[in-house]
């Protein structure tokens, strides 16, 4: 019996059984690799497909985003060179409500590169076209028979150029989604144009460069307004309320400050403003000086002697070129407040060279 038993104690056919049931769990075993991979592959074609789909539908979503952008655009240049008051301020409403329904896209978690680069190009692109429709507009008279222009007399603007300053206040109030995005320092250029009155309340120069020689902002409403490295020389500022609006920027490399040579602040409030800034040969006749602060100003060529409440301005002793004269006009400058307005006060303006002054209307 025992010669009848392999190794192990096992039949010849109990070892032949044993060879068989090993060889078809190897065979199972190897399918189940084969299975394995081609489920694999299966799940790698599937997810690559799946990939396609979306960057194909991406493609397309972002095509149809541009065509639209540019739809739009179109249709706000369109209207904005419209016959119709009502169409030109239509198209400058739209022309911002596009810039911020893209940089609300462009500031969302699924935006690409290219979301942000396109956003950008359109706010840059909508501030281009409203300064070039603030430097095209026309300017005329508020009192029939009287000159007025950049400087001098009692401008009229008509009712969508207006518009159009007050849209580029509300494009500058954008700036936290602006500067996170790619692409160069934004410009603004309004040198010559008239703004006579403008309410500009808290207007921020500081992240563009702001250039704007000439500048008519008489009479303007600017309480708060920031300024930075702006140049604003030989602008007209007469009577414009300025408390605290600052001048001048402080940086890790230093301080740097804004342009006001030759400009006329002749009646303008500048109570509590700061005026980190060159002020070679400004004019400031009659202006409010409470609280102004001089620190760091060039005060080259300035005579300050006319200026009403000169005791109450700091920084003084710290301005480049100060001389103090003393005061020949101690009320000067309170006719803007006490006697008649500030901006019919004709010692405040100077008529062009090649026109005669404007007649009294007192």
């Amino acid at each position: 019996m025992s010669s009848a038993l392999g190794s192990g104690g096992w039949s010849a056919e109990e070892q032949e059984l044993r060879r068989l049931e090993v060889r078809t769990q190897q065979r199972a075993s190897r399918w189940q690799s084969v299975g394995a991979v081609v489920a694999a592959v299966a799940t790698f074609a599937a997810a690559f497909a799946a990939y396609q789909t979306a960057e194909a539908v991406r493609v397309a979503r972002d095509g149809i985003n541009r065509q639209v952008d540019e739809g739009r655009l179109s249709a706000a240049l369109d209207a904005i060179g419209g016959d119709e008051p009502a169409q030109r301020i239509a198209g400058i409403a739209l022309l911002r409500r596009n810039v911020v329904e893209r940089l609300d896209r462009a500031g969302s978690s699924g935006a690409t590169e290219t979301d942000r680069r396109d956003a950008y190009g359109l706010f840059g692109t909508s501030m281009l076209i409203v300064q070039n429709y603030l430097r095209s507009a026309e300017v005329s008279s508020a009192r029939p028979g009287t000159p007025a222009g950049a400087g001098y007399g009692v401008p009229k603007l008509a009712s969508e150029t207006t518009y159009a300053a007050r849209e580029l206040l509300q494009l500058l109030k954008l700036k936290a989604q602006v500067v996170r995005l790619p692409g160069d320092k934004l410009g603004v250029d309004l040198s010559h144009v008239v703004l006579y009155g403008q309410p500009w309340r808290g207007i921020d120069f500081t992240w563009v460069d702001h250039f704007s020689r000439g500048l008519d902002l008489r009479s303007a409403n600017l309480v708060g307004s920031r300024w930075g490295t702006s140049y604003l020389g030989y602008s007209y500022l007469q009577c414009a309320d300025l408390s605290k609006a600052v001048f001048g920027l402080v940086r890790p490399d230093g301080l740097h400050n804004a342009s006001l040579v030759f400009a006329d602040l002749r009646g303008a409030n500048l109570a509590g403003a700061r005026l980190q800034a060159d002020m070679t040969m400004a004019k400031l006749d009659g202006a409010n000086l409470d609280g102004a602060d001089f620190t760091n100003a060039n005060l080259n060529g300035v005579d300050l002697s006319s200026a009403v409440h000169l005791d109450r301005a700091i920084g003084l002793d710290r301005a480049q070129f100060y001389k103090q004269k003393p005061a020949t006009t101690p009320t000067a400058g309170l006719s803007r407040a006490t006697k008649t307005p500030c901006a019919d006060n004709q010692e405040y303006w100077d008529p062009p060279k090649d026109q005669a002054p404007a007649p009294s209307t007192r």
